[in-house]
């Protein structure tokens, strides 16, 4: 199985937070679960070109075919883990990171294949630079899917350069789907603020939760703000701070904490 070619891969690595902090039958739980759900999207790739790494508290993907493919696997990962966060169903949380670049592929202790190279080592180190159901991606991978894809290469956005505990530099990229449907609606409110449609649904929906349908409603229809990050705030400041929280993690997820 072993041989001395070198393969360029897209690794994803994941990683389930706070995991060694929870009792053995819970984590037993937490990872049963969390297994069940990745390899049920990883059933999507050729089981020739995907290898499997578990690394006790998540796992590595290392991905031999086309990188963009690894890249969906990863945010349909994030959207499935962030939905049972706010829902508070099977509760736990993840970060993601992705990377590229070349590995060797040797045997296992159990016959099975594995990855060595820093490639492995660097996607750990993004996904360690990243918050709770936040995605990452490396330089690396950014440079080959703003080549590949413009509507993949739309959804990511610069952070910075992060360094790891052996102070190296890493360029990292956050994955944001609001991005890409941050559009003008066609008629302003009060402000001169235009909003999306889309976006304006999907933030009723979500205060909906917390205060029901029709408070929801009139509230969003009485609430004149200047930015989707204003007009956020403003609902955020009326709930409680149980629900706060849990509005504030839909604010990050979307990117509504930040965008103008």
């Amino acid at each position: 199985m072993t041989d001395n070619r070198t393969w360029l891969v897209s690794v994803l690595f994941l990683d389930i937070v706070g995991y060694s902090k929870v009792p053995v039958d819970e984590q037993v739980s937490i990872k049963l679960n969390f297994t069940d759900i990745v390899a049920n999207l990883l059933d999507s790739l050729t089981k020739q070109d995907c290898i499997r790494l578990d690394t006790g508290n998540g796992c590595a993907i290392c991905y031999l075919g086309d990188p963009e493919k690894l890249f969906q696997i990863g945010i349909n990962l994030k959207c499935i883990f962030f939905e049972k966060h706010v829902t508070k169903t099977d509760y736990y949380q993840v970060r993601l990171g992705l990377n590229l670049g070349p590995v060797k592929i040797v045997e296992g202790v159990n016959g099975d294949r594995n990855c060595l190279g820093a490639c492995i080592n660097d996607a750990q180190r993004v996904m360690d630079f990243a918050d709770s159901n936040q995605l990452l991606v490396s330089k690396a991978y950014f440079d080959v899917v703003n080549n590949m894809s413009a509507s993949y290469a739309s959804q990511l956005i610069y952070l910075g350069t992060r360094a790891d505990k052996h102070n190296k530099a890493h360029e990292v990229y956050q994955h944001n789907e609001s991005l890409e449907n941050t559009r003008l609606r066609s008629a302003p409110n009060a402000s001169g603020f235009q909003m999306d449609n889309d976006v304006e649904q999907r933030i009723t929906r979500e205060y909906a939760k917390f205060v029901g349908s029709n408070e929801a409603q009139s509230v969003m229809d009485k609430t004149s703000s200047t930015s989707t990050a204003m007009l956020c705030e403003t609902l955020s400041k009326s709930l409680s701070a149980d629900d706060r929280y849990h509005f504030e993690e839909f604010k990050r997820y979307y990117g509504y904490s930040t965008l103008q």
